[in-house]
């Protein structure tokens, strides 16, 4: 795949999750977020996550990567505990987080622990910043895992 249609590809993935953000916040809580220093070395990371409560998170994460020719990507599911949130789902966390991952023929499943700290402003402009380890179910053993996520809080409507 080459990598005119590989950024093809991940400006639909990132446009269907914005437009997707938007619809689901009619009915509920949901945040948006993109990690751009990832792009710098050749990855594309974008999330949407669902609070649950004020204490819990849930997170969807695509992630692809074009690095020397070789194309893959894959998607992990985050469910995160936070301490003490101020506007609920923000603050220190920890959580643990479970995927799949591939390209050009390789795939496998990983699962891990992440901590991490969410800032959410006044406007629902989210930054986010968060590492931790996870051990694949293939020879690749232990995997890191960074994120350092910009995005915005789409609040819940209220019906009347």
């Amino acid at each position: 795949m080459n990598q005119k249609l590989f950024r093809k590809i991940t400006l639909t993935i990132f446009v269907l999750s914005f437009l997707l953000g938007l619809n689901v916040q009619s009915n509920a809580q949901v945040e948006v977020k993109l990690n751009p220093p990832a792009a710098l070395f050749g990855f594309f990371q974008t999330g949407i996550e669902f609070p649950i409560g004020t204490d819990f998170g849930f997170e969807t994460e695509l992630i692809f990567f074009a690095i020397d020719g070789e194309v893959g990507g894959g998607l992990l599911l985050h469910g995160k505990y936070y301490f003490n949130p101020d506007f609920g789902s923000d603050k220190i966390y920890i959580g643990a987080l479970a995927g799949a991952l591939g390209g050009d023929g390789d795939s496998f499943g990983a699962f891990g622990f992440e901590v991490g700290y969410k800032w959410v402003g006044k406007r629902n402009i989210l930054f986010e910043i968060g590492g931790g380890v996870g051990r694949a179910t293939s020879d690749f053993g232990v995997l890191p895992y960074g994120r350092l996520m910009v995005g915005y809080r789409f609040l819940k409507t209220e019906k009347n």
